[in-house]
C-alpha cells in the first residue's frame, strides 16, 4: 500500500509553468453571444455530417475538454495573478485528452494561465495548500519546500500501469519536487493544510502537506459503485470515509434513525418491485426444477444479498416513528452505510478498525440503513455537520458530530434531518453545504440540483431561521425568557429533535437539567 519514492530531481515531463506575469496568457471577459436559429442548425449539421479526408473537420484544431473543476487559492501563497483586489481568485483546472491546464480567474473576470501540462491524459489534479507547522519534527526543521511552493499534485497515465504515479510539481519553478509510485490505481485526491489524501478503490494513503511523507493508511474502505468508487470527505481536521463493517468497540451513540418520510408512491413502487422480483424468482425456480439438464439451481433470497434478504432487493419499508432502526444489512463486501471519522492529527500507521486499538477515531456509526453503499460525504465549514448520500439517491442525512476526548464509543452522532429528493433512482454527482450551513445542495446525473433548507442545530424551518442575513439562535429571546419548550414537530422532512431546554411536564414545571449533555441519549 505504501508508495515508493521514484525520484526527486528535475522533471523530464513537459510541465510548462508561467512564472512571470508577462508571459502567461490573459483572457479578458467577453459578452455572451447568443446564436441565431440558423447558426444552431448549421452547427448541428456540421457535427452530425461525416467529413471527407479532403475536407477536415473544423474541430480538429481544437482540443476537447474532458473534465473541469474549480479550486480556491491559498491566501498565504504567492500571488500568481495581476488582479490587485483583495478578493481571493478562483483556480479553474481544465482536463484535456492529453494534458491539463490551469487558469486563475480574478474578481475582474480576467483569466490568466498559470500552468500547462501537455503529455498524456490526467485523471486528477490538486493544488497543495500551504502547510500548518504543528508537528514538532516539522516545526523544528521548517518547511523543506518553502522555496518551491505553491505545489501541485498530478496523477496521469504516463506509466505502464496508468494512474499509479503521483507527482508533485512546483508552480514557482516548474520542476518536479517528488513522486510516488503506488500499486493501485488512484481515483481521487483531497488536500488541506495538514494532509493530502490519495484515494484508491477500498483504501486511502494520507501524506503530510508539510513534508510530503506518508502519515497513515486506511485499508478498510467500502467499495462503492461508479462513478464514485471510494467516497471520502476531508475537513479542516477530520477525515470521513465509508467503512466495510460496523465494529462494536468503536460504535458511537446515535446515528441513523428509521426513515419516517416514505411517501405513498414510494411504498407502492417498493411493493411493485418486490412482487415483480418474486415472480421472476418463481420463474427461475420452476425452470431449474423442470429443466432436463438441471444445471440451473433455484434462486433463493439470502441474508447476504444486497437487498436485505427480501424478494424485493431493497429491504423492508420502515414504519413511521419506529422506536429503533432495523439492524444493518450485510453484503459480501461488508456492511454498507457505515461511516468512520478520523482525526488526521492523531491517526498513524495502518488504520483498520478490526485491530484492537486504533488511534485517532472520532466517530463510527451507521449513516444509512437502506442496504445501499454510500456515494457522497460532505463536511460543512465548521466541520461538525456531516451530509451523507447513498446509492439510490432518495434520502440524504444530516448529522451533527459530538466527539468525546476519551473514546469514539462515548461520542454522540445526532441525526438532524432526513432530506428526501424523489421516488426515482438517480446517481448523486456532488453534495455541498452553504457557507453558513443553512442550505444543502444535491446534484444528480439527471442535470438537476436540489436545494434544501436546514439549520446547524436542527428543527423546523421558519421565516425566522432563513430570512435573517445571519444564523439565529435556536430559541428567540421571548421563548428563552418565557421558558417555552421549543421542541419542533416531527412532520415533514425534519427528524424528531429534542428541545435545548429539555422536556417539560404538563404542569409546566422546569426541567430537571437545564442544559442536557449532547453526548447522552436521546439522539434525534
Amino acid at each position: 500500500m505504501s508508495g515508493e519514492r521514484c525520484g526527486g530531481g528535475s522533471s523530464s515531463s513537459s510541465f510548462h509553468h508561467k512564472p512571470s506575469l508577462s508571459h502567461g496568457r490573459i483572457v479578458r471577459p467577453e459578452h455572451v453571444h447568443e446564436k441565431s436559429f440558423v447558426e444552431n442548425v448549421a452547427g448541428f449539421i456540421n457535427e452530425v455530417t461525416p467529413q471527407s479526408s479532403g475536407n477536415p473537420c473544423h474541430y480538429n484544431d481544437k482540443e476537447s475538454i474532458e473534465w473541469l473543476k474549480f479550486e480556491q487559492c491559498d491566501l498565504t501563497e504567492q500571488r500568481l495573478t495581476s488582479d490587485t483586489s483583495q478578493q481571493l481568485p478562483l483556480l479553474l483546472i481544465l482536463g484535456y485528452s492529453k494534458g491539463v491546464q490551469g487558469w486563475l480567474v480574478g474578481s475582474n473576470g480576467e483569466a490568466q494561465e498559470v500552468f500547462s501540462w501537455r503529455r498524456c491524459a490526467v485523471r486528477c489534479v490538486k493544488v497543495v495548500p500551504s502547510p500548518l507547522m504543528l508537528h514538532t519534527s516539522s516545526a523544528a526543521t521548517g518547511d523543506p519546500y518553502s522555496s518551491r511552493r505553491p505545489l501541485i499534485a498530478v496523477c496521469d497515465g504516463s506509466t505502464n500501469t496508468p494512474y499509479t504515479m503521483l507527482t508533485f510539481e512546483s508552480l514557482r519553478t516548474g520542476e518536479e519536487v517528488k513522486s510516488y509510485k503506488f500499486h493501485h490505481s488512484i481515483v481521487n485526491l483531497e488536500a488541506n493544510r495538514r494532509v493530502i489524501v490519495v484515494v484508491f478503490p477500498e483504501r486511502l494513503a494520507v501524506l503530510s502537506t508539510a513534508t510530503l511523507q506518508e502519515r497513515f493508511t486506511v485499508t478498510s474502505c467500502y467499495l462503492a459503485p461508479q462513478p464514485t468508487v471510494n467516497p471520502v470527505c476531508l475537513g479542516d481536521t477530520w477525515l470521513a470515509y465509508g467503512d466495510r463493517k460496523l465494529h462494536s468497540p468503536y460504535h458511537s451513540g446515535g446515528g441513523v434513525t428509521a426513515d419516517s418520510s416514505h411517501s405513498y408512491k414510494t411504498t407502492v413502487m417498493h411493493y411493485a418491485k418486490s412482487f415483480s422480483k418474486g415472480v421472476l424468482d418463481l420463474r427461475d425456480t420452476l425452470t431449474g426444477v423442470l429443466g432436463s439438464s438441471g444445471g440451473r439451481s433455484s434462486s433463493s433470497c439470502s441474508s447476504g444479498s444486497a437487498g436485505g434478504g427480501c424478494p424485493g432487493g431493497g429491504g423492508s419499508v420502515i414504519a413511521p416513528h419506529s422506536p429503533s432502526p432495523p439492524p444493518p444489512t450485510n453484503t459480501p463486501h461488508g456492511t454498507p452505510g457505515v461511516v468512520t471519522v478520523l482525526d488526521v492529527e492523531k491517526a498513524y500507521g495502518d488504520v483498520n478498525l478490526s485491530a484492537s486499538e486504533v488511534p485517532g477515531v472520532v466517530a463510527h456509526f451507521l449513516a444509512h440503513n437502506s442496504g445501499a453503499p454510500l456515494v457522497a460525504l460532505c463536511f460543512d465549514n465548521s466541520g461538525s455537520l456531516l451530509l451523507t448520500a447513498d446509492h439510490p439517491g432518495h434520502f440524504f442525512h444530516v448529522f451533527r458530530l459530538q466527539p468525546h476526548p476519551t473514546s469514539p464509543a462515548l461520542a454522540a452522532v445526532h441525526q438532524l434531518y432526513t432530506l428526501h429528493r424523489g421516488d426515482t433512482t438517480a446517481k448523486v454527482i456532488d453534495i455541498s453545504f452553504s457557507l453558513d450551513s443553512r442550505w444543502v445542495a444535491v446534484s444528480t446525473h439527471r442535470g438537476t440540483t436540489h436545494v434544501f433548507p436546514i439549520t446547524p442545530y436542527g428543527g423546523d424551518i421558519t421565516t425566522r431561521t432563513h430570512t435573517s442575513p445571519c444564523v439565529v439562535n435556536r430559541q428567540s429571546r421571548y421563548e428563552r425568557s418565557a421558558r417555552l419548550d421549543a421542541t419542533p414537530s416531527v412532520s415533514g422532512r425534519n427528524s424528531p429533535i429534542v428541545g435545548s431546554g429539555g422536556s417539560y411536564t404538563e404542569s409546566g414545571s422546569c426541567p430537571a437539567v437545564a442544559y442536557p449533555s449532547p453526548c447522552l441519549p436521546p439522539y434525534p
